[in-house]
């Protein structure tokens, strides 16, 4: 997607934590699409990459002669539905999208999309109890 020059912004935190709101808020702004339920869709293709990254010695070289080759098919996957998503929303300057269980990988995801923006919500953890059990 920064090669298209649209910017990305993931939004994360434990469920529960605000995200929603944190999510809501970004959108406000006139160069980001509207509000959007969350992408839990896009979070599997993340987790694929991750996996063939984690797993590359053992699993993924079978298949790619080296590593950077699987970096350059995945992050044309991701690239492929993060277009298409766009167009769906009506092709705003700026991507914002949420998940809260994409969260645990945005470590690793971070160096791999250095210009995608990574937001994370904090509450304290008792009113994310709380708020959890109130909605069970």
């Amino acid at each position: 997607m920064e090669e298209a020059g649209r910017g990305v912004i993931f939004v994360g935190g434990a469920p529960r934590s605000g995200t929603t709101v944190a999510h809501a808020i970004i959108c406000t702004s006139p160069r980001v699409n509207g509000y959007v339920a969350e992408s839990s869709f896009l979070t599997y293709y993340f987790r694929a990459l991750v996996a063939g990254l984690r797993q590359f010695d053992n699993h993924t070289r079978s298949f790619f002669a080296h590593r950077s080759h699987f970096e350059r098919f995945a992050r044309g996957m991701v690239r492929h539905a993060l277009d298409r998503v766009a167009v769906n929303v009506g092709s705003p300057e700026i991507l914002a999208l949420k998940d809260p269980l994409m969260t645990p990988i945005f470590p690793m995801l971070s160096p791999l999309y250095p210009a995608f923006k990574f937001v994370v919500t904090v509450r304290h953890p008792l009113d994310v109890y709380r708020s959890r059990r109130a909605v069970m």
